[in-house]
């Protein structure tokens, strides 16, 4: 839930931050009105979600302390996301690293401790200490260090040019993020539909797992690539980022394909035997995933978000489409060529959109 808030908000002021470096009232004004929208939308989607949580969650929490720490938690980190971009666009990205390395060490053993005294509860705890630690320092960083102005007009009163640039960047960015884990969900329920072995999914869960933590990485410099391909002069192109996505990908597809076997043993000896086609199908998709990320940085950073969307939805009906078609006959296979297919049609519709941009309509530095 907060994660599709804070994507959509971290895209908003990692591009504001990075086009208006100057412009310190712009860059106030964007930041404060984004905490508001997140809080106002993390709190929104739980309530819309409140009787579905309570029927799949009873069992976690007997009063509703569970249910205050989750809305807390949600809320933490879709800040998080919003200070994220502001740093990103800031570019303090030396910052932004050294912190992370040293949260991350304080982090670990705090979570092993609340996870085995307390549960899920504890888990939950744990990763809103780390959040809460992340917001204080940006909030350090952004309002005290870097000297934006603090107004609480800011944070109710929403200006005409603001709106727009949540208009243009947020709206788009959350609605598009929002596609891929129900487009994903609903493959499997069609999995479950035409397959009713439950082994089948887990077996297409075990190495989408792997297959999520192969594109951590170029997901995660997507807010790095949207900071530099924002910035006025930048350097750096799509096809800069599409050959270093290439180069990594590649190597981590490698590595997968070498530790294939250990990698699937993991789970069981039956996923060995019963994954391993999966396996070869959906882990080649990590490349064109990592191409099509470029992309991904590319339209929010030149004001073409909602084209972003467009191919958002492009690839959702893909998938859905080909999953249909080929989980009859080919089970967690078929997901992962659908997939394959989904993300290798997205590309070549990225491709032929940014070169006809790039030749007809160049971005200025301006925009």
């Amino acid at each position: 839930m907060a994660t599709f808030v804070a994507f959509g908000c971290s895209v908003t002021t990692n591009t504001v931050f990075s086009k208006y470096a100057d412009d310190i009232t712009l860059k106030s004004k964007t930041l404060c009105a984004s905490i508001s929208f997140t809080f106002l939308l993390v709190l929104g989607l739980f309530l819309l979600t409140l009787p579905y949580l309570k029927g799949e969650l009873v069992d976690i929490s007997s009063d509703n302390s569970f249910f205050i720490l989750f809305v807390a938690l949600m809320t933490l980190i879709g800040f998080s996301g919003v200070y994220e971009g502001a740093l990103y666009g800031s570019s303090k990205y030396k910052t932004l690293f050294a912190y992370s390395i040293v949260t991350f060490i304080l982090f670990l053993p705090l979570a092993i401790y609340l996870v085995d005294a307390y549960a899920v509860i504890g888990g939950l705890l744990a990763v809103a200490v780390f959040r809460l630690l992340f917001n204080a320092f940006g909030t350090f960083e952004l309002f005290f260090k870097s000297q934006l102005a603090i107004n609480w007009r800011f944070f109710f009163c929403i200006d005409k040019s603001v709106f727009k640039i949540f208009k243009s960047l947020s709206a788009p960015s959350i609605l598009g993020a929002m596609m891929v884990a129900p487009a994903i969900t609903m493959t499997l329920g069609l999995l479950n539909e035409f397959n009713s072995s439950k082994e089948e999914i887990a077996y297409f869960s075990w190495v989408y797992q792997v297959y999520l933590v192969a594109i951590f990485i170029p997901s995660s410099l997507s807010g790095y690539y949207i900071s530099t391909l924002s910035k006025k002069g930048g350097n750096v192109n799509v096809m800069n980022i599409m050959g270093a996505n290439l180069i990594f990908s590649t190597v981590v597809v490698a590595f997968l394909f070498i530790c294939k076997g250990l990698i699937l043993k993991l789970a069981g000896e039956e996923y060995y035997i019963n994954a391993s086609e999966i396996f070869n199908y959906l882990i080649p998709c990590v490349i064109l995933y990592s191409l099509n990320a470029a992309f991904g940085s590319y339209w929010p950073a030149t004001n073409k978000a909602w084209f972003g969307f467009a191919l958002n939805f492009l690839w959702a009906v893909t998938v859905l489409a080909f999953s249909y078609l080929l989980i009859p006959s080919s089970n967690g296979v078929g997901i992962a060529v659908a997939l394959n297919v989904a993300y290798g049609l997205l590309l070549l519709v990225q491709f032929i959109l940014w070169y006809w941009i790039e030749k007809h309509q160049p971005v200025s530095s301006e925009e």
